[in-house]
């Protein structure tokens, strides 16, 4: 081999030597790249979780940054929501007994609604009065010396009552109950006969009684045969109702206080049970008391028909204190309701009252300025 073979061998091997070696750096910067690629990849993998963590378990102390909200301050006013409505009032009657006598009425002796008392005249037939005494058999026959029976303990009862007779309730007419029904004819001025003649006494379930007479039936001039139903009683006070629309009446529920107005005189009450016919509702009207709705002053309400009166069901009750936009509260995980002030501070705080869209509450001081989401208004 010549000098200048060796020389040309030589340089070849010191070629192929040179990109081996390149060929290794190679490898190790990709190795290396690998290497420092999944470091980096880990790392991001573990920040994420950490920042996942941390989101997901620490509670929040302000609102994110980044939610759009205004600034109210607590001030102080009123909240309360009322329904003006007409309530209705109405006396309820009942019959209670028949007109015996036959003839023609000459007079009417009591007023409609009228309280009457044992022996009072309610109108006469034929110029004879008829009188209303307190039984639960009605008159159907005469009675006179030797009568015998329950009506005539009813007539004995009336008798004495009126301080006619002072004998035995016994239900035998004799001869002190004869002298009795002289003389309580004689204090009418009528004929003293002795007998108490069929129609003369109407018996009523209970006395004193406020009666109303059927003025159909009963008045000057008109006739009557017996058995015609003639009078009635008066409750003790009138009822009270109020006509809703199925909209009001999904507002209103029971026990809500209800102010009534008639003329001069202002009542209260509370609202009751809800009926449904054809349509319509209508809720009951309680008394808050012991006594009637009107009080001493029912006899204002007219005794006949329907009276329409201007009341006012108080929704929610009128209620002073701080006041603030009802969108500024929010609840927490515990249920209780809270409000963020300015510097983004949770603050704990009590709902006294709501209505149409504010709130009154405590917890919080006068003037505090809170956040209010920007798109709730205000």
């Amino acid at each position: 081999m010549t000098a200048a073979e060796r020389a040309i061998q030589t340089g070849r091997a010191s070629r192929r030597l040179e990109g081996m070696n390149d060929a290794r750096t190679q490898t190790r910067t990709v190795r290396i790249a690998v290497l420092v690629l999944g470091a980096v990849v880990l790392l991001a993998a573990v920040f994420g979780v950490g920042w996942a963590t941390r989101t997901l378990f620490l509670p929040p102390t302000q609102p994110i940054a980044s939610a759009p909200y205004t600034i109210v301050k607590v001030s102080h006013g009123q909240v309360g929501q009322s329904l003006s409505l007409d309530s209705q009032s109405a006396w309820q009657t009942t019959p209670v007994a028949n007109n015996e006598a036959a003839g023609v009425i000459t007079s009417v002796n009591i007023t409609q609604g009228q309280t009457v008392t044992t022996g009072t005249t309610l109108y006469t037939v034929n110029l004879v009065p008829v009188v209303v005494a307190q039984g639960a058999v009605p008159s159907f026959e005469a009675i006179a010396s030797g009568s015998k029976g329950q009506d005539v303990k009813q007539l004995q009862q009336m008798l004495q009552t009126d301080g006619f007779y002072k004998g035995a309730i016994d239900g035998s007419v004799g001869s002190s109950t004869t002298s009795a029904i002289d003389a309580w004819q004689k204090s009418l001025n009528e004929p003293v006969t002795g007998t108490v003649s069929e129609g003369s006494i109407i018996y009523v379930p209970v006395l004193p009684a406020r009666l109303e007479l059927n003025t159909k039936l009963i008045a000057t001039g008109a006739s009557v045969a017996g058995g015609e139903s003639a009078i009635e009683s008066v409750a003790a006070a009138p009822t009270f109702t109020m006509p809703l629309s199925p909209s009001q009446a999904d507002l209103i529920r029971n026990g809500m206080r209800v102010d009534i107005t008639n003329g001069n005189d202002h009542w209260e009450a509370t609202t009751g049970q809800q009926t449904t016919s054809q349509g319509s509702v209508s809720v009951a009207l309680n008394s808050t008391g012991s006594g009637p709705i009107c009080g001493s002053q029912c006899a204002d309400i007219p005794l006949t028909g329907q009276s329409s009166l201007t009341s006012s069901v108080i929704i929610t009750p009128t209620v002073s204190g701080n006041l603030v936009p009802t969108a500024a509260l929010s609840s927490n995980a515990t249920g209780s309701t809270q409000v963020v002030k300015a510097d983004g501070h949770v603050k704990t705080v009590k709902v006294v009252e709501s209505s149409e869209g504010m709130s009154v509450i405590t917890g919080v001081p006068l003037g505090t300025r809170i956040r209010l989401a920007a798109n709730t208004g205000q």
